[in-house]
């Protein structure tokens, strides 16, 4: 009985072909995917959430110190210039960040600061069925 070799090396050569042509294309696609391109597919009017604590300026192409958002700020965009975005937060402060700087993933939520708040009411916190 003879095994042929043939068709094994041409399934070689068929998928050693397939990653060259294919692994460019996906490493070009993550290198993209890192850098903010027009706002990182943000749009006007979306609501955001600050990554970390951020620094604002008041203008977009000046050093002036706008307000500081902090961690999980909700912030609304209302203009996009590049990789920058001009924000507002719900009692009305306004600068301009960086698009990285944000993320359209609403946070979790702090289950330290919901216990405490139903501790504080009366609806547990203790332990037990809360007065059940």
């Amino acid at each position: 009985m003879r095994v042929s070799v043939a068709p094994v090396s041409c399934l070689r050569a068929l998928l050693l072909g397939a990653v060259l042509v294919v692994a460019p294309a996906a490493l070009a696609q993550d290198d993209a995917g890192d850098a903010p391109v027009e706002g990182a597919g943000i749009d006007v009017g979306d609501t955001v959430f600050a990554r970390a604590a951020t620094p604002s300026t008041r203008f977009p192409d000046a050093d002036t110190a706008g307000p500081k958002f902090s961690k999980d700020d909700r912030l609304v965009v209302l203009v996009v210039e590049g990789d920058r975005l001009r924000v507002m937060t719900p009692d009305n402060a306004f600068g301009w960040i960086a698009a990285d700087a944000v993320t359209t993933e609403e946070p979790a939520p702090d289950l330290d600061a919901l216990l405490q708040q139903l501790g504080s009411q009366g609806m547990g916190g203790g332990g037990g069925m809360g007065g059940f």
